[in-house]
């Protein structure tokens, strides 16, 4: 008889295993835990995104008024201002004390004349 000429070879190969019920019921947990994780992070994927939305829109604000104030090239704001009532002229002054504009001159109404004030001058 002849020897026969072999040579034996050892390594791993991907195949198909059967599961066990202990790796199913462990499967099935991974699982749920899973699941649960990503109801979890896409409530605060959620909740990011309205808070960067509600930063978006607040910024947009911020950038409206400021184009709509330098395409006009004013702002309101409150500026000290001085009314002088002149019974000599029967007039009444409005201006501005950071400027000095007079920013409004009238008539004194019938009322305004037959009043007389504390101090003036």
């Amino acid at each position: 008889m002849t020897k026969r000429k072999t040579k034996k070879q050892e390594g791993t190969e991907l195949l198909k295993v059967v599961l066990t019920k202990p790796e199913k019921v462990d499967l099935s947990e991974e699982m749920a835990k899973a699941s649960v994780a990503i109801e979890d992070l896409e409530a605060q994927k959620k909740a990011a995104a309205a808070h960067y939305d509600g930063e978006i829109k607040s910024a947009k604000a911020i950038v409206s008024v400021n184009a709509r104030k330098i395409r006009d090239g004013f702002q309101m704001q409150p500026v000290k201002i001085e009314t002088v009532h002149d019974w000599t002229d029967k007039s009444v002054t409005t201006t501005r004390l950071d400027t000095g504009e007079i920013i409004r001159s009238r008539e004194m109404t019938a009322n305004e004349r037959q009043m007389t004030l504390e101090g003036t001058e």
